[in-house]
């Protein structure tokens, strides 16, 4: 995942800077301290960016970005030994420290290892780490993934045997009882295999599931007509009136509101400071507060009545500052205050008329909306109920009004009450409007749903009759005449959606109201075709399907009797309850199904039948739950089980510690799990439950299977990340030592162009030429561990590459030296331009594969996928390598051509120079390794040779 940019520019800016202040030693000391100095400030800006995006990108959910930055975070924090044990801002304060100090050598010395820091840091942000990193990691991974599968295996070995000691621990009884029950399960599950077949060759599945399909459609329809018949798309305009009504109300209830509430506050206030013992000034800042909330709201919502508010509380807040500077007295702030109280409580009178007068208005437009079935009356009926509690809120306000109007002392209580109830009011006419808004929206969607229903409907009418009359058999007129209703009620059902699409209730209402009596004939009709059908098999398979219900009544009668045995079987009183409930169950599902069997419902009958195998398996758990070690040798292995288990469990826990300590490790719940089941089987074997200790190791093993196939992927894509970065790291050296190989060649051709031609070179040349030819050869030597690592990948190729390219440049060197009698000449620049070529090729097909890669991991990403690319096993894939291999071929194929037309005389049989008769015999080997390699492609990808294609 990309990092964002603003973290990468100030890392690389940092590093940048860094460096140069590390490097200038012509600067003075004092202006290379300031330049320090501001790379410290710049580090902690850095910090500071890092911090905000790690937020931000945690609230995006963009969790690998967050986590680079927290990584890259801590990395500010660590204090690695090999850079002295201190951070890089203690690294950065020491050099700037040395160099105000003149000790320029330790200021090196302390930038240098900042750089290194830095570097660190760059690599983690960049999701970039080092080989050797990420060697360990996947050391440490591999390492984890080896014990686990060990433990598993442990864990195995456990379970076989928990198992045997289980079997071993049964008294006869429970063996008898465990082995009949297997019986009983493998007798049911033959006759419920015959029973199917039965239904199979009888077409009764079919027509069973047709009568399911067709269940399900009624009672869809029955539903659908309901709803249409209490549709009444004509009331939306009372309804329409109604919410305008209630919206009206709702502006000025609010505005009641907030006056009021602010004329409570001031009441208070006043209240307040006629009490000699208040703090005037706490009231004041109330009171500010109070105002300021006022104030905000008018500016957002340019509310008249917020900034009426606003303004009084501001006055009321001024009279209290005065009371409380003793400019004035208490008692003339108090009636200030209530001055404005009063004001704001008529104020909020009128605003609350006019919310009551727009109130009646939506109840006179709701009494029209009688019905409560309907999508209106039910919406009508709700805000009916907010309107009342609007009005009876309202109704209480007005008395209090009403009693300071008739003499009685206004209060701070009063005004709060006042205030509450004007709350409610405008709480309730809000409701009241909301609950009007959402009937508005039912009714708008009401048709296109009818509609789409009612198509959908039709739809699966005409299929489940394309489906009757596909189904052989007898009961043929009876299923025509179903498929014929299913025909009619498809067209009924899809002339309901046209009318509902118009909103045309009264015919959409009747098309579907004809449609269910059209699907509930097609039913009757089928259940008729189904009993002709069992009519017809009372002949040819008559016989077969009562030897099968015999059968089957006498699996009940032995499968009733096993509740007696179960009973005797000597298990713990839980298991023989849970064992003989599961096998009354089975018997009376197999009486059931021999029922069914006789009156030819072999689809209801396999139904039974295997419901009555699934209880005969639970009476087989239970009744091996009840076993337990008795002798004093059972119960011995038992607790050598349990201290097993809990050895197993306790590595389990370092296992699952050692991986959370691991750099990057992904948190394992299969592992927490594992340990949990652990914990379980060791407190079973303890408890000597050994069915449920069985139960909990299989699940410990399953889980700690899980776990290991968790670490399998993480190694995979650990392997990912290290051919990523050695692929980076090979690539930059094939650079390197590219860029070197030029500057030699440069050099030849220079000191060659100096030369005479046949003259021996000077001293000066001489010294030269050698200096090349070591450079050449150290080239040489590092081509042949670059060749090694990438040949340990299985790139042959790529490896074949450079090792030409290492043999060329040493006979370059030796050409060069006395060795080769100081050649310069065309030759030797001709040898230079081979190993250059193929130095490009290579790096040319680096850098394309670093592109595929880069490529495909952003397709995932844009594709949100969580699964990685498949892992590769060598370093490139085969079509890099085979597109390089086939590049070297037509090199080589190309060179001999060009020795063949320049030199006649090899084709002629003259003699031939020993240089010449060198150069045939590089390029027949280079020809030779091309032609092994293409054979060693061949083999691999299973490609037969020429020869066995065409014999």
């Amino acid at each position: 995942m990309k990092l964002a940019r603003i973290g990468i520019v100030c890392v690389i800016g940092l590093f940048g800077v860094t460096r140069s202040a590390a490097a200038q030693e012509t600067r003075s000391e004092a202006q290379l301290a300031e330049d320090q100095a501001l790379l410290k400030r710049q580090l902690n800006r850095l910090r500071q960016t890092m911090e905000v995006l790690a937020k931000r990108f945690e609230d995006e959910g963009r969790t690998h970005a967050a986590s680079l930055l927290r990584e890259g975070l801590k990395q500010l924090d660590t204090r690695p030994e090999e850079l002295g044990a201190k951070t890089l801002e203690e690294l950065m304060a020491a050099a700037q420290e040395n160099l105000e100090s003149g000790r320029s050598v330790q200021s090196v010395e302390a930038q240098e290892a900042a750089v290194k820091s830095l570097e660190r840091l760059y690599s983690i942000l960049t999701d970039r780490r080092g080989l050797e990193d990420l060697q360990k990691s996947l050391a440490s991974l591999q390492q984890l993934r080896k014990e686990l599968g060990a433990l598993a295996s442990d864990e195995a070995q456990l379970r076989r045997e928990t198992q045997e000691l289980r079997e071993r621990a049964a008294t006869p009884e429970q063996r008898a009882l465990q082995a009949a029950l297997e019986r009983a399960q493998a007798a049911q599950r033959s006759l419920l295999e015959r029973t199917q077949a039965e239904a199979r060759a009888s077409n009764d599945l079919d027509l069973a599931a047709l009568e399911r399909a067709l269940e399900e459609l009624v009672e869809d329809q029955r539903a659908d007509a309901g709803v249409l018949s209490a549709w009444k798309p004509e009331e939306r305009a009372a309804l329409e009136s109604a919410a305008r009504a209630a919206e009206q109300a709702a502006s000025p209830a609010a505005r009641a509101q907030r006056l009021a509430q602010a004329a409570s506050e001031l009441r208070s206030a006043a209240q307040a400071a006629r009490s000699p013992a208040t703090d005037l000034a706490e009231s004041q800042r109330t009171l500010e507060r109070a105002g300021e909330r006022e104030e905000r709201h008018a500016r957002a919502s340019a509310d008249p009545a917020a900034q009426r508010a606003a303004t009084a509380l501001a006055k009321g807040a001024a009279a209290m500052r005065e009371a409380a500077a003793g400019r004035e007295t208490r008692e003339a702030a108090a009636e200030q205050l209530e001055a404005e109280a009063r004001a704001l409580e008529a104020e909020a009178r009128s605003e609350e008329q006019a919310a009551q007068s727009a109130r009646a208005a939506a109840e006179a437009e709701l009494a029209k909306l009688a019905n409560p079935s309907s999508a209106a009356g039910s919406a009508a009926k709700s805000a009916r109920e907010a309107l009342a509690a609007a009005q009876a809120a309202a109704q209480r306000a007005n008395a209090q009004r009403a009693a300071q109007q008739a003499g009685a002392e206004p209060t701070a209580a009063a005004a709060q009450a006042e205030a509450q109830d004007s709350a409610e009011s405008q709480r309730a006419t809000l409701e009241a409007a909301r609950a009007l808004q959402r009937g508005l929206e039912d009714l708008r969607k009401m048709a296109p749903m009818l509609s789409e229903s009612q198509r959908d409907a039709s739809q699966r009418a005409e299929q489940i009759a394309r489906a009757m009359q596909s189904v052989p058999g007898e009961g043929e007129q009876e299923r025509a005449a179903a498929a014929s209703e299913l025909q009619n009620a498809a067209r009924a059902q899809s002339a309901a959606a046209e009318s509902a699409q118009k909103e045309q209730s009264a015919q959409a209402a009747s098309s579907a109201s004809e449609a269910q009596a059209a699907l509930e004939r097609a039913q009757s009709a089928l259940q008729n075709a189904r009993a002709a059908r069992a009519q017809s098999s009372q002949g040819a398979r008559a016989q077969a399907q009562q030897a099968l219900q015999e059968q089957q009544s006498e699996l009940a009668q032995e499968t009733a009797a096993l509740e007696e045995a179960a009973a005797q079987a000597g298990l713990e009183p839980k298991a023989q309850a849970s064992a003989e409930e599961a096998l009354k169950a089975a018997a009376e599902a197999m009486r059931e199904a021999s029922s069914q069997i006789g009156a030819s419902k072999t689809s209801e009958a396999s139904s039974s039948q295997s419901k009555a195998l699934e209880k005969l398996q639970q009476a087989a758990q239970s009744a091996q739950a009840g076993v337990r070690p008795v002798t004093p040798e059972d119960k011995a292995e038992a607790e050598r089980q349990r201290e097993e288990q809990a050895r197993i469990r306790a590595e389990l826990l370092k296992l699952a510690e050692k991986n959370r300590q691991r750099e990057g490790a992904k948190p394992s719940s299969s592992m927490e799990g594992a340990s949990s089941s652990a914990k379980r089987a060791e407190d079973e074997l303890a408890d000597g439950d050994l069915s449920e200790a069985e139960q909990a190791e299989a699940d410990t093993e399953r889980q700690m299977r899980e776990a290991e196939s968790e670490l399998d992927e993480e190694e995979e894509q650990y392997q990912r990340l290290r051919q990523e970065e050695l692929l980076f790291k090979i690539a930059e050296q094939v650079k390197t030592l590219t860029e070197e190989h030029q500057v030699q060649m440069r050099a030849t051709v220079e000191i060659d162009a100096l030369r005479k031609p046949g003259e021996r070179p000077s001293h000066t040349a001489r010294v030269r030429l050698r200096k090349i030819g070591k450079g050449e050869e150290q080239l040489g030597l590092r081509a042949t561990e670059i060749g090694a690592s990438i040949r340990a990948e299985q790139s042959l190729v790529f490896a074949e590459v450079l090792d030409q390219a290492a043999r060329d440049l040493g006979g370059i060197a030796r050409d060069l030296s006395d060795e080769g009698d100081w050649q310069s000449g065309e030759r030797v620049q001709a040898r230079q331009q081979d190993v250059e070529q193929s130095l490009l090729w290579l790096a040319e097909s680096l850098q394309q594969e670093k592109q595929r890669r880069q490529e495909e991991q952003r397709q995932q990403q844009q594709q949100q996928q969580g699964q990685q690319p498949p892992p590769q096993n060598r370093l490139v894939p085969d079509v890099a390598e085979l597109r390089l291999l086939r590049r070297m071929g037509v090199d080589s194929t190309e060179e001999i051509e060009r020795l063949r037309i320049l030199h006649p005389e090899i084709e002629e049989g003259g003699e031939i120079e020993p240089l010449l008769r060198e150069d045939i015999a590089r390029l027949g080997f280079r020809h030779e390794r091309v032609s092994a390699l293409f054979r060693q492609f061949r083999e691999r990808l299973g490609i037969p040779a020429p020869s066995e294609e065409n014999p």
